[in-house]
């Protein structure tokens, strides 16, 4: 469905990239160009940075929420199918916010949307009862597109037409490697250390991360102007 819809009502301009002095640049090249782009542009650089680190510090919630639910409450199948169900339909919403209402200035969105998920993730660490760790499942995957959707926006709005490509390809090849990384890392550790305090950890690290983008003077004001 998502594909058809691109194909039959999206249309996307073709653009022709023209190399200066008639010389052919590499996909690494083109990479590299890229990079040096994100290191003149102090706010890009943060924003990779924040969003990597908030995406390692995640990993628990997606990968280890499971274990703990059996290991917490029990192994009921239904119990499992619930905590995934909270998350996707929040999911939904948010994104159904996210297009009705949203902060006018996209990093404050950013930045709430870390604190909020990050507490969230602390009281999943907390919680006793199945019923508020469900609730707080249901918030996380509201915060979502409040994250997501707020980054992409912004990139698309202040990077130069010529570098959006290659920024988002770096942005989203970070966020892609992220996720395996803390997989690799929280994985083994849960099995030696309690997954609750695992979640009260990284959520203690997601709240500190959404607080830079308030207190950062770099990032408050990306979006207020061109940073061309």
């Amino acid at each position: 469905f998502a594909v058809g819809i691109l194909y039959l009502f999206v249309k996307v301009p073709h653009t022709e990239n023209k190399p200066e002095n008639g010389k052919k640049v590499s996909h690494f090249g083109e990479l590299v160009d890229g990079l040096k782009y994100i290191h003149t542009q102090k706010y890009l650089l943060l924003l990779i940075i924040l969003s990597t680190l908030y995406m390692i510090a995640m990993t628990p919630v997606s990968v280890l929420t499971p274990l703990q639910v059996t290991r917490n409450f029990g192994t009921d199948v239904w119990r499992l199918s619930a905590i995934e169900i909270a998350f996707a339909g929040g999911m939904m919403l948010g994104g159904i916010l996210v297009g009705v209402w949203s902060f006018r200035n996209k990093i404050y969105s950013i930045g709430i949307s870390s604190v909020v998920f990050g507490a969230m993730t602390v009281l999943l660490g907390l919680f006793t009862d199945f019923i508020p760790y469900l609730a707080c499942m249901g918030i996380c995957g509201i915060m979502m597109p409040y994250y997501n959707a707020p980054n992409m926006t912004l990139i698309q709005e202040k990077v130069a037409p010529d570098y959006l490509g290659r920024i988002l390809s770096v942005f989203t090849m970070t966020g892609s490697l992220a996720m395996p990384f803390g997989m690799l890392f929280f994985g083994p550790l849960g099995d030696v250390v309690n997954i609750n305090y695992i979640l009260i950890g990284t959520g203690i690290i997601m709240l500190a991360l959404g607080t830079v983008y308030f207190i950062n003077k770099t990032l408050r004001t990306s979006d207020v102007k061109s940073c061309d």
